[in-house]
């Protein structure tokens, strides 16, 4: 153990520093893996440590580069069913158990001389020489700029209005609302800006919208600015717009509207087809009237009196 803390004073930290303003770019890398117990295949120098029970461990390693300062930091964290349990010192190059159950495992990994070379290795020489080749053949890429897609969200008509700004590239970007072309910050709730699966990202702003009245609605916009970019996206504030997954939420002005006409149609055409249907029955009424013969409808005039004409004939 002796041996082991003597090595660790003589081991310097190249590029290890607090940061200060420049005007370079920061590129990171990053591994994650999911160790599940009994899953085979997995690197030896990951599973190097067994647990007691059914535990996952999760590790995240990773670096940083400054392409100006050409500062390099590494990381490398463990945890154990969604909790911290070991990390990686830079600074001291030492292991810290986080978690009580893994002091047994740091003070082993602490002795080995070997396992601590390798990952010093790793984050300082192999990580950066990959991550740069990477900035290399895809500055192009990285270089890109994509404007966002814009939408307002309200779960409910009392809930704030979040506008979200999703799928834009890189993450050097800004959101806030604006009334009559002034910023605000009354009533106004910015959030982090957060990475989506393809690389992308999104960041949303709030605004209080309970005390606006509606019809000075159209005065408030919400604008994205995105860094290296001259052209902003603006979007109003207007309640048509407005994406909710409330069922009770109020019915917008367009769908009023479209709702009121197609009831109208619908009693214009009911009304029609009655109108209709009454004119052709009364037209088979009068058609069946006229075509009566006149000897099925005249009435008998001929007095009953009791006698019969044939027999009266004959007698005479």
């Amino acid at each position: 153990m002796e041996e082991a803390e003597a090595e660790t004073e003589d081991v310097k930290t190249p590029h290890v520093s607090e940061p200060v303003p420049h005007q370079g770019k920061k590129y990171y890398m990053e591994f994650d893996n999911l160790l599940y117990p009994g899953v085979p295949d997995l690197p030896e120098y990951v599973v190097s440590a067994t647990l007691d029970g059914n535990v996952i461990i999760q590790n995240t390693l990773g670096c940083d580069w400054d392409d100006e300062t050409d500062n390099v930091t590494g990381h490398i964290e463990y945890g154990a069913n969604g909790e911290d349990f070991i990390t990686f010192e830079m600074k001291k190059w030492t292991w810290i158990a986080i978690n009580p159950k893994a002091e047994a495992i740091t003070k082993e990994w602490n002795a080995n001389n070997d396992r601590k070379k390798f990952w010093r290795d790793f984050l300082l020489t192999d990580c950066p020489t990959i991550l740069k080749l990477f900035v290399r053949y895809g500055k192009t890429y990285l270089s890109r700029k994509v404007l966002p897609s814009v939408f307002l969200l309200q779960k409910t008509p009392s809930s704030p209005v979040t506008c979200l700004s999703t799928d834009f590239f890189p993450e050097k970007a800004s959101s806030f609302w604006r009334k009559d072309g002034e910023e605000i910050h009354e009533g106004v709730e910015h959030g982090d800006i957060l990475p989506n699966d393809d690389g992308s990202f999104q960041m949303s702003v709030d605004l209080e919208v309970l005390s606006i009245p509606p019809e000075v609605w159209g005065r408030y916009e919400c604008v994205f600015e995105l860094s290296g970019v001259q052209n902003y996206v603006v979007t109003k504030l207007d309640q048509d717009t407005i994406r909710s997954n409330n069922a009770k939420s109020p019915l917008t002005t367009t769908s009023i509207a479209v709702i009121a006409t197609m009831g109208c149609v619908i009693v214009i055409i009911v009304v029609a087809l009655a109108s209709i249907s009454f004119k052709k029955i009364h037209l088979a009424h009068r058609t069946e009237r006229s075509s009566t013969p006149s000897s099925d409808i005249a009435l008998d005039t001929t007095p009953d009196t009791g006698w019969d004409t044939a027999s009266n004939t004959g007698s005479l």
